[in-house]
């Protein structure tokens, strides 16, 4: 084995996460890679992605964060998973649900991929290492979604966010807006929001 000294490059200690691609961009040959999580300076968390050890991240945004950075920067938490991370839905949902262009593709079962054809920079909150959509953003894809979701669960997620005052139907038709979605928003909701703003 080679004497050189294991050394991690300063641009992957301050990212803390980061995929082999980017390793290989910052000058780590594979036998150095495999080094560094022999030595226990890294560890791997998910296929093709390598955590600095000891960094101390939120572990209820860990998979979150791990998501974004397999899928790359368009990537954003999105459906069941964000209504679940606002507490719209009672169901633990068994995969990461993640937004993304529509030409991404995975076999890895811990996701749950929505390719969609949205902006995937409006109604998106930033969080430093992970994306999600937006409370109203979350609600309106629960309807355009509805046959992955179920439309019972996007009237329940919407009832209980505007009861809890959480939102409003004009802040959520005005984010429709914003996505161009108005009218697709309108097919699967009219009764409900109709009544809401009468």
């Amino acid at each position: 084995m080679s004497s050189i000294p294991l050394k991690l490059p300063n641009s992957l200690k301050k990212k803390g996460r980061f995929t082999f691609k980017q390793a290989r961009e910052a000058g780590l040959a594979q036998s150095e890679v495999i080094r560094l999580q022999k030595a226990g300076i890294i560890e791997k968390i998910n296929r093709g992605v390598y955590e600095v050890v000891g960094r101390s991240l939120d572990p209820a945004t860990r998979d979150f964060a791990t998501a974004c950075l397999m899928f790359g920067e368009k990537s954003v938490i999105g459906g069941l998973t964000a209504l679940f991370h606002y507490g719209l839905a009672d169901e633990v949902p068994s995969n990461i649900w993640v937004l993304v262009p529509p030409t991404t593709y995975t076999t890895n079962k811990s996701y749950r991929l929505i390719r969609t054809k949205l902006n995937l920079t409006v109604g998106v909150e930033e969080y430093g290492d992970y994306r999600i959509t937006s409370l109203e953003r979350t609600i309106i894809e629960a309807f355009i979604f509805a046959s992955k979701l179920g439309e019972k669960l996007a009237y329940r997620a919407a009832l209980r966010a505007i009861k809890d005052k959480r939102t409003t139907p004009a802040k959520i038709f005005k984010m429709a807006e914003k996505l161009a979605v108005t009218k697709k928003l309108l097919k699967h909701s009219q009764a409900l929001f109709g009544g809401l703003e009468a």
